[in-house]
């Protein structure tokens, strides 16, 4: 029978854009992951989605922390410099569990 997180999982990488997806629990340990989502880097990202929580958090809700990540183009002489943002690591803290889903902004 498929878990609550295994359905939750699979509605998320159904949605556009979305590569990868995992959910963590409390001690940083990869609970679930698909895709592009890299279990090793659970531990990390949970720590930076609670020291976001630290600075950020409101009485309500966590915030939602976002990596952004691309590449840097350079123009004519070295006048104008652009920062294209190609993938996005989206971290989202809950109760007991963080949800962490990875964007390919250029799909």
């Amino acid at each position: 029978m498929e878990t609550h997180l295994e359905k939750s999982i699979r509605e998320v990488m159904n949605q556009p854009q979305v590569t990868g997806a995992m959910c963590v629990d409390s001690k940083g340990l990869c609970l679930i992951s698909k895709g592009t989502a890299d279990p090793a880097a659970s531990g990390y990202l949970s720590e930076i989605s609670r020291c976001a929580n630290h600075v950020a958090s409101t009485n309500e809700d966590s915030p939602v922390t976002a990596i952004e990540f691309g590449k840097t183009c350079v123009g004519h002489f070295g006048i104008c410099t652009m920062r294209l943002i190609d993938e996005q690591i989206l971290i989202k803290r809950g109760d007991n569990v963080t949800t962490v889903i990875y964007k390919d902004k250029t799909k």
